[in-house]
């Protein structure tokens, strides 16, 4: 966060950052910014207090929400999942929200949107891909407008091919007898 002062007469001797009305930082030159990091979910005011070299001062202070953000998981397929080609299936994700409801589910196919599903349970279907290595994400959205990202790698490939040379199909043999396939 940014503390900028109006006051350009006189020269700033201090500002002093609170957080809850409890000294976080004090700065006696410029830049006067402050990162709060690691603040636990919760509301929090925090207040910059300008003094100039004269003593006097100015106060600024702002209320923030500090929120946990949701989770999300792909819970089908598993990672590095190997379908058969052509692919078709269902992308299944759970949601949580820790201090709001979830409002979306997004999902993604190498990086291009696919569904948004904006209820539970969170479902997208992939149908007719071709062979190759996809990339498929689910992002969670709550009504805090945080967000939460779980991604999983998938390979489409063709299934092996085989062909029965030996015996032609129809063919009749007695009981008993040893059949040979080629």
């Amino acid at each position: 966060h940014s503390f900028p002062t109006r006051r350009s007469s006189d020269l700033i001797a201090n500002v002093q950052v609170l957080t809850n009305g409890t000294i976080f930082t004090n700065f006696a030159n410029a830049p006067y910014a402050a990162g709060l990091s690691g603040l636990s979910a919760g509301n929090y005011t925090i207040t910059a207090i300008a003094t100039d070299n004269n003593g006097l001062s100015g106060t600024n202070s702002v209320g923030v929400v500090v929120a946990i953000p949701p989770s999300v998981s792909i819970t089908s397929p598993p990672p590095d999942s190997i379908i058969a080609a052509p692919a078709s299936f269902a992308i299944n994700a759970t949601a949580l929200g820790s201090s709001a409801t979830i409002t979306s589910v997004e999902f993604f196919l190498n990086g291009n949107l696919v569904q948004t599903d904006s209820s539970s349970p969170y479902t997208s279907f992939f149908t007719n891909l071709s062979s190759g290595n996809y990339f498929i994400s689910a992002i969670a959205t709550d009504s805090n407008g945080l967000t939460a990202t779980n991604s999983i790698n998938v390979t489409v490939s063709a299934p092996p091919s085989i062909v029965i040379t030996t015996p032609i199909s129809g063919a009749i043999f007695p009981t008993g007898s040893g059949v040979s396939v080629l």
